[in-house]
């Protein structure tokens, strides 16, 4: 829905939740603080590294052959 059709407690609900993520956000002084590090990643890198898939290889999948589990009975 567009926000211009928002009206009364929608439109209030709407814009408590953009106060709560502005408040979340870092200062402008942290953000170019950034800019000088030559570690920091360019936003592609960033966008690479934290919004695609986690993939986690666990070492017990890395183990041949593969350890039998413990015969648990409930």
């Amino acid at each position: 829905m567009p926000f211009r059709e928002l009206k009364g407690q929608g439109l209030k609900d709407v814009l408590e939740g953009i106060v709560t993520f502005w408040e979340a956000m870092p200062s402008v002084e942290s953000a170019l603080s950034l800019i000088a590090c030559e570690d920091a990643p360019s936003v592609d890198e960033f966008l690479a590294l934290f919004d695609g898939p986690v993939n986690i290889d666990l070492e017990s999948e890395r183990v041949w052959p593969m350890p039998t589990l413990p015969d648990v009975r409930v």
